[in-house]
């Protein structure tokens, strides 16, 4: 299982210092790969930390593409109000920049302002989810190619650099529909704040009807809200447990009535609380893990020092050991 963490790119406590800068010490306490965010005219909403400063995603992980080698980099996920050929040549640069370490995360969002205010009917978005990835597969052999589509078409382009043709790409989503959607036109499910409950769900009917011989990926993003101590998480944890509360039982309709009573989605707690989190996405089959600090978003730093001192060790030498069984 890859662990990837969630870069501090967006909010008023954004600073270069940590989203960009640094990167290299991340990578070098053993994260897989660092992700970010998609959004357009952001002002923080419900849980999310407040201020209207957001990197563009594809801009950071190019930033930090140039300060890393073997970090991996990754949307989570990318939303469709881009034009499909603007993406293509989007991801087809930064893959080319990052020596292939980019993979991508797709999903259709939630808000409707980005899509207003670029003039993308909010309606398309789905089927700009699929054209996206179709129009990516179509220019990944570099030559030119016509397209046409209910919401997207285009003649006599090509994209050099193309985007790669083994590009993975993450549908982001754990409902019915997403899982339709990734086995149509990606590699797996990338589900963010979701509970075991939905998520293993998502994952089994996701297997279930994957082509034979094939093996779809299954990823979460967890939402961290992390202290020295359980005591101090939960101190944290009370000026978000409110809105954080009306989100979780609105978006999964949950019958809960603490934000620690939805496993999977939410951890409450110091390196021992989020090491057994992780241990429950490992023994679940996680393919990827990116933790979320948007609520401690102010110690980033410490926290990620935290979780590589604390918590990656103990699945390295984990992983370190499955090889040696296996060689």
């Amino acid at each position: 299982m890859r662990i990837g963490l969630l870069l501090p790119h967006f909010s008023d406590s954004c600073r270069w210092e940590d989203a960009i800068g640094f990167s290299e010490r991340i990578q070098a306490l053993g994260f897989d790969s660092v992700w970010v965010r998609d959004n357009l005219n952001y002002a923080g909403h419900g849980f999310d930390p407040q201020g209207r400063p957001f990197l563009d995603p594809f801009v950071t992980l190019s930033a930090v593409a140039g300060a890393t080698r073997t970090l991996g980099l990754g949307t989570a996920v990318m939303v469709p109000y881009r034009h499909p050929l603007l993406a293509a040549q989007l991801v087809g640069s930064l893959s080319w920049i990052s020596r292939g370490r980019f993979e991508l995360g797709i999903g259709p969002g939630a808000p409707r302002g980005p899509f207003d205010a670029v003039g993308v009917p909010y309606t398309a978005r789905i089927d700009l989810c699929r054209d996206t990835v179709r129009v990516l597969r179509l220019l990944s052999d570099g030559a030119v190619h016509d397209f046409r589509s209910d919401a997207c078409e285009f003649e006599s382009v090509a994209i050099q650099p193309s985007p790669p043709p083994a590009l993975p790409v993450w549908y982001g989503g754990a409902s019915s529909a997403s899982v339709r959607r990734a086995l149509e036109y990606g590699d797996g499910l990338l589900a963010g704040q979701c509970p075991f409950v939905r998520w293993d769900a998502a994952c089994s009917a996701l297997r279930r009807g994957a082509p034979e011989g094939t093996e779809p990926l299954c990823g979460s993003i967890p939402l961290l809200c992390i202290g020295e101590t359980r005591h101090e998480a939960r101190q944290k944890m009370t000026e978000h447990s409110g809105a954080l509360l009306d989100y979780l039982r609105s978006r999964w309709r949950l019958d809960i009535s603490s934000v620690e009573d939805a496993p999977g989605a939410v951890v409450v707690g110091g390196a021992e609380e989020l090491g057994a989190a992780v241990a429950a996405f490992d023994e679940k089959g996680a393919d990827l893990v990116v933790l979320d600090l948007r609520l401690v978003m102010g110690e980033f730093r410490e926290m990620v020092e935290m979780i590589g001192s604390a918590v990656l060790p103990r699945f390295r030498r984990a992983g370190e050991r499955a090889s040696g069984v296996a060689s």
